[in-house]
């Protein structure tokens, strides 16, 4: 599965058609729009928050707990244990998945329940949660229309493994990232820390070819 780093992630948020319907358009603008604003939260709730595909998925209003630093959230719906990572403000309000998310649930006026949801071609808005299938085509549809490298191999893990990737190139160290990530055995991370290192370490660089 490809990496989608922080440049990626980027692209793909400003691929969205984000800007809000005018009032002479009809409830097809408005569901257009509606799914933009869930799938910019989506994709930066996942990367910030190191999140698998059923967790997005899963994930519930009641998860999030906001503060002057941005947000906790708790990952109860998980493989392994439950964990609650923090999520910070992002500098750029347009890739900040704290207020990405705030945005969405209020555009679409969801005070409880599941977050992320359908959006029907009528602007409603479903009332049970999405499933790991469609968080993998929001993903790889953005990174497509994205043109990032490599899009054909991206898929829903690609943000968790990005998040990974991004913060090991980052110096981010492996007690950190371990706890991030949820994983209870620490050489799971550090394949992750392989793999991120890989270039940076290869030795094809110093032959003077």
């Amino acid at each position: 599965m490809h990496p989608l780093l922080t440049e990626d992630i980027k692209e793909m948020i400003d691929s969205l058609s984000l800007e809000g319907p005018s009032d002479e358009d009809g409830v097809w603008e408005k569901a257009m729009y509606l799914r933009a604003q869930r799938n910019r939260a989506l994709i930066l709730l996942g990367y910030a928050a190191a999140l698998r595909a059923s967790e997005l998925a899963n994930v519930q209003v009641t998860d999030f707990s906001f503060n002057q630093q941005g947000m906790e959230v708790h990952i109860e719906e998980t493989k392994t244990s439950p964990r609650t990572v923090g999520v910070s403000f992002s500098k750029d309000v347009r890739y900040c998945a704290v207020r990405s998310l705030k945005k969405w649930t209020n555009s679409a006026e969801i005070t409880s329940g599941p977050v992320f949801r359908r959006v029907f071609n009528s602007a409603r808005i479903a009332d049970r949660e999405i499933d790991r299938r469609t968080v993998w085509r929001v993903i790889k549809g953005a990174a497509k229309d994205a043109n990032v490298d490599k899009a054909d191999e991206v898929g829903a893990h690609s943000v968790r493994r990005g998040h990974a990737t991004q913060a090991v190139l980052s110096g981010v160290s492996l007690e950190r990232l371990q706890k991030q990530l949820g994983h209870k055995d620490p050489a799971t991370t550090s394949k992750y820390v392989r793999d991120a290192r890989r270039m940076q370490e290869e030795t094809s660089q110093d032959l003077g070819l």
